[in-house]
């Protein structure tokens, strides 16, 4: 029998997390999809550490409930964002593949309705409700009802807003080659985001389905970066990237790109900042990336009176240092 879906989690060293997020297979509403068309895969990204054996025994309980459960293990780390291709292309049986991280949990009753959607309306691509932050406050908010999306500009203006990763349930596309392309987009965390854009760019009537329902969050832990804002700028060039690959225009779809994210470094960077700083966010910065961010500001800080935008930024960022200042005083 035809796999029609495959439930991919990537991981690093968080074994604990893993084992958490497969328990969540063993609820028994899953066996009204019937589980013989589908899949769990494993791709664990070169830990060195215990993680089989702390997931085993749930691997092991899964399997008498009737899943097929695979692990793999990397023979080098390749992070995150080529972990996660490399089992969308290599590792993964699913005609669908669910992009899964260790550290998110599925609300397995809004979960079973948006399967059968996709098995139904068999889009490209879909994207589900997501949220994450200490309330919840973050995410994937779409909105209205379930639709489909075929025009090429207005998928992609989804995709660049709402670039989380466990939001995303793609068809896979066997004949699907980007390993030269990911050397050029190694190194800035949104890479993979490159794969959807390009197979639409490619794909000819092709749809993305919204599904506004929220299915998935990230955990507690959410709250600490550990990247700086100014990797969404490399957001803007693996957008442009993939679709010239793909053998279109990006400057003729450009314009109607609004979600396109800033590529100004300075400003990002500020952006940053003041988020970090902001009484009103409770996600900040690890402590090495703000003082990578604020080393950097120091380094360049005369850029910052080259344009409007970065002298807005800049005194946003004042008034809310100021502010958090006085108010953890």
């Amino acid at each position: 029998m035809e796999t029609f879906l495959t439930f991919l989690i990537i991981t690093y060293r968080r074994p604990e997390k893993v084992a958490r997020l497969l328990m969540q297979f063993l609820d028994d509403r899953w066996l009204q999809l019937g589980l013989s068309d589908l899949e769990i895969v494993i791709a664990d990204d070169h830990g060195e550490d215990d993680t089989y054996e702390i997931i085993s025994p749930v691997i092991r309980q899964l399997d008498k409930k009737g899943w097929r459960v695979k692990y793999v293990y990397r023979k080098a780390n390749l992070r995150g964002d080529r972990n996660l291709y490399y089992g969308y292309t290599r590792d993964s049986l699913g005609k669908f593949v669910w992009f899964l991280c260790d550290d998110d949990l599925i609300d397995v009753g809004e979960a079973l309705p948006y399967i059968k959607t996709v098995r139904q309306e068999n889009p490209l691509i879909s994207m589900c409700g997501f949220v994450q932050g200490r309330n919840n406050q973050h995410g994937n908010f779409f909105g209205g009802e379930i639709r489909l999306i075929k025009d090429f500009s207005e998928s992609v203006n989804y995709l660049i807003k709402f670039p989380k990763t466990t939001a995303y349930l793609m068809r896979r596309c066997p004949e699907l080659n980007l390993d030269q392309i990911f050397e050029r987009w190694d190194h800035t965390l949104f890479s993979w985001i490159g794969i959807p854009i390009f197979l639409l760019a490619q794909k000819k009537n092709e749809s993305v389905l919204i599904y506004p329902a929220v299915v998935a969050r990230a955990d507690n832990d959410y709250g600490l970066l550990q990247y700086s804002y100014r990797i969404f700028g490399k957001l803007n060039f693996v957008t442009q990237d993939s679709i010239e690959v793909a053998g279109k225009s990006f400057k003729k779809i450009k314009p109607s790109l609004v979600n396109l994210p800033d590529c100004d470094e300075m400003k990002l960077c500020l952006d940053g900042l003041h988020a970090h700083y902001s009484w009103r966010c409770d996600i900040e910065y690890t402590e090495d990336v703000l003082a990578r961010e604020l080393t950097f500001l120091r380094k360049n800080w005369l850029d910052i009176f080259r344009s409007k935008k970065r002298v807005v930024s800049f005194i946003k960022f004042i008034l809310f240092f100021a502010g958090s200042y006085v108010f953890h005083s």
